[in-house]
């Protein structure tokens, strides 16, 4: 009775394994469909992704605005946007040129000078200078860089600017150019 117990068993043995082996192995199919499934979702997702990246780089390329303009009159370039955390004091400093353009009689001179933090806070320079002088320029040469520096009394530092704008040339109605600069890292 032992033997055919023994017998049995060896006998029934394999074919436990095989059925055994038959629900690991649908168990394995269906993981290995899953996760077909999800590479073919993924990988759609990475080509949907691809097609946006232009539209996000010309987005940011819209909220950095180049640290150049030149407009009719003027030229005005952004060299350093920097923030003193001793003088609580962010300095903007720049050139500015006439262009053959311009009015013989246009000056170089600015106003209106403001900026705004990316919370909304606006901000009024403290007065635009050239060395230790105010900036005012009467009779600039054509296409020759002047140097301004731009400080602004603030209690924080900004990490970015949200917008920089001043007007140069002469205060009377039309006489001037409005530059805006979106976008500009503080250091």
């Amino acid at each position: 009775m032992k033997f055919k117990s023994i017998l049995s068993v060896l006998l029934l043995s394999p074919i436990a394994l095989l059925a055994q082996n038959q629900d690991e192995l649908q168990t394995l199919k269906k993981q290995v469909t899953d996760l077909s499934a999800q590479v073919t979702t993924l990988s759609q997702q990475v080509v949907t992704l691809q097609d946006k990246i232009p539209y996000y780089e010309a987005t940011l390329n819209l909220k950095q605005s180049e640290p150049v303009q030149r407009k009719t009159k003027y030229e005005v370039r952004i060299t350093e946007v920097k923030y003193d955390e001793t003088g609580r004091m962010l300095t903007v400093k720049g050139l500015v040129k006439k262009l053959p353009t311009a009015d013989k009689d246009d000056r170089l001179s600015f106003f209106e000078e403001h900026l705004l933090t990316p919370e909304g806070l606006k901000v009024n320079a403290e007065m635009v200078t050239n060395g230790n002088n105010s900036f005012v320029v009467p009779d600039p040469e054509i296409d020759m860089d002047y140097a301004f520096v731009m400080p602004f009394q603030m209690a924080q530092k900004p990490e970015k600017l949200a917008l920089l704008k001043f007007k140069v040339g002469i205060g009377f109605v039309n006489s001037f150019e409005v530059f805006s600069f979106k976008g500009l890292t503080v250091n």
